[in-house]
């Protein structure tokens, strides 16, 4: 089937076939991050008291989400995150990605640079974002990132800086290694 399915098609045939099984592909992954999401809402209690705990109700669900992917239980943990955010915060770029309009791709990393924005900024940012992403699939990492941001500056401009300054104040320590008790303590941001 994978080498037969496109036999004798045109030039033209092929890449409306490509860029309708772009779509589909794109309109899937919505669909599972959509599902993800409802599993999030079932399966994951902010409340719980075992929030604290190593292996809490988040853990779990991304252990099981992991299961099914077939991926690690931190992907897993990714792919929550991002569908969370589509679900609550980026409404209108989740509905661009549901029609397959936009890439996982570009959907995840809309995701992760909008993480800082203020709740009450987060509506016009996802508006202008779903606006204009459409056009960014062709774009560098660099020239998406840059480009993510301008809207995330034009309307909370702190997130921006918020992002940068995080970054920058990434350390990680590690103690001396003569420890007598032959441990060694590690400690980071």
């Amino acid at each position: 089937m994978f080498d037969k399915e496109f036999a004798g098609l045109g030039e033209a045939a092929l890449l409306a076939a490509i860029g309708r099984a772009a779509r589909e592909e794109a309109a899937a992954g919505a669909r599972k991050l959509a599902a993800i999401a409802e599993l999030v809402d079932c399966a994951v209690d902010e409340d719980d008291v075992r929030g604290g705990w190593v292996f809490d109700s988040w853990k779990n669900a991304s252990a099981e989400i992991g299961a099914v992917l077939s991926v690690g239980q931190r992907r897993a943990s990714g792919q929550m995150w991002i569908a969370v955010a589509l679900r609550y915060r980026l409404p209108k770029v989740a509905a661009l990605f549901y029609q397959g309009r936009l890439s996982a791709r570009l959907v995840s990393e809309i995701s992760w640079r909008t993480q800082l924005v203020t709740d009450e900024a987060v509506a016009v940012v996802d508006a202008g974002i779903a606006a204009r992403a459409d056009k960014w699939g062709p774009l560098s990492d660099a020239k998406l990132t840059a480009a993510i941001e301008a809207v995330i500056e034009r309307h909370d401009p702190d997130a921006v800086r918020r992002a940068r300054e995080v970054i920058r104040a990434r350390d990680l320590h590690i103690g001396a290694h003569e420890d007598p008790l032959e441990t060694a303590a590690i400690w980071g941001q």
